[in-house]
């Protein structure tokens, strides 16, 4: 002690204050180091399946717990693992932390990644897409310039090539009637059946725009029944993708830890980059399906110039079953979009984390959805392939 009346060195106030301040700590820490703490780690069965899922994180379950004490079978979703410090049951692993953490973040990510893929898979079949009315709306335009060129130009060429037809099969049949010996009224009743085929083949030049229409009105009205069925009604409303992906990650257990929860955050981007490709796609493919149509139009007197020939018949007949194919592509797509929806439910089967404790098996659980998807993209791409075959073309 410094003599009475002297300052107390600095130093040694500091460190006076020093030891208050880490005994004051141990006072008020030790109450809960000294006791042990409970452990809440949940497995599947224990949970059962009325748990409650979050409403904010939905790869979690509303009853998570904190605890120390885990096992390789409990959920990460039921089980939040905190490191224990006390006295009597000290623990800490780092490699749990870190599953942990990845856990969290993977599903946060593959939570908004899977959103955003069923937004794509849901503007498939919104803003009247399959809806395409030649009389009015954006394409009246179109079906105007499509008339107008036919009309213009298209329907006196193909008559003249008819009138060509015409004098060639009238040349042909007189040889073929003179040697053969026909002659009166068997012969009048010949030329007289020509003369009809022709007009029949001249009228239907000078309507074919109209006839090609009523054509694609039939099978834009059949389309339309089948979205009165409800056929798109899953596909628009769907959280298909999302609620797949937060009950996959909601099996995780700790044996599976966070690679299996990173594995599934890269399976979330492959379905969305596909989901993207496939709604891109399909908005494509109904453009261009349009514009098909409407060039298809513009030509159709060629082909019905074709069928008043014996020997371009048949070219003739091709060219307006694929004109039909063009049509009823529309509703080979309605149908891939609208099952697709269903088939994609039916692969939530498949598409759990629960299994072996094995990073193969933990991906090729992820398979079904993201095939799915794929599929849905490829039967889409070959629309045109089956609507052929369904019109014979």
């Amino acid at each position: 002690m410094p003599p009475f009346g002297e300052k107390t060195p600095l130093r040694g106030r500091a460190l006076r204050a020093l030891l208050a301040a880490l005994a004051l700590a141990v006072a008020l820490i030790a109450p809960s180091a000294l006791l042990p703490q409970t452990a809440f780690a949940t497995t599947a069965s224990e949970l059962g399946g009325s748990a409650e899922v979050s409403d904010d994180e939905p790869w979690l379950y509303a009853s998570r717990e904190d605890t120390s004490d885990v096992a390789g079978d409990d959920l990460m979703s039921a089980t939040h693992y905190t490191p224990s410090f006390n006295v009597f049951d000290f623990h800490f692993d780092f490699g749990l932390c870190v599953s942990d953490f990845l856990y969290g973040l993977s599903a946060q990510a593959a939570s908004v990644l899977s959103s955003w893929a069923d937004e794509f898979m849901a503007q498939i079949s919104t803003g009247d897409m399959f809806d395409v009315n030649l009389a009015g709306g954006d394409y009246a335009s179109a079906y105007r310039i499509v008339l107008d060129v036919a009309e213009r130009v298209v329907v006196p060429v193909s008559g003249g090539f008819l009138g060509l037809a015409f004098v060639f099969s009238l040349m042909s049949f007189g040889r073929d009637a003179g040697m053969g010996g026909r002659h009166g009224t068997d012969l009048f009743a010949s030329y007289a059946w020509i003369a009809v085929k022709y007009l029949l083949v001249q009228t239907a030049i000078v309507h074919g725009v109209r006839i090609m229409r009523a054509i694609f009105e039939v099978v834009n009205d059949i389309g339309a029944a089948m979205q009165d069925t409800g056929l798109l009604a899953g596909a628009v409303n769907a959280t298909v993708y999302h609620d797949a992906f937060m009950e996959s990650f909601r099996s995780i257990t700790f044996s599976q830890g966070g690679g299996t929860a990173l594995i599934m955050l890269l399976v979330a981007l492959v379905v969305l980059i596909v989901a993207a490709i496939t709604a891109i796609y399909v908005q494509v493919v109904v453009v261009v399906r349009v514009f098909e149509v409407c060039v298809r139009m513009v030509f159709s007197g060629f082909a019905f110039v074709m069928l008043a020939n014996q020997s371009t018949r048949e070219s003739g007949v091709r060219y307006i079953k694929q004109f039909a194919g063009v049509c009823v592509q529309a509703l080979v797509v309605l149908l891939v979009v609208g099952l697709g929806s269903v088939f994609i439910r039916q692969s939530v089967g498949l598409f759990t984390a629960s299994g072996p404790d094995t990073l193969i098996a933990s991906f090729m659980s992820l398979v079904g959805p993201m095939v799915s998807c794929i599929v849905m993209f490829l039967m889409v791409k070959q629309s045109r392939e089956i609507a052929n075959a369904v019109v014979g073309a």
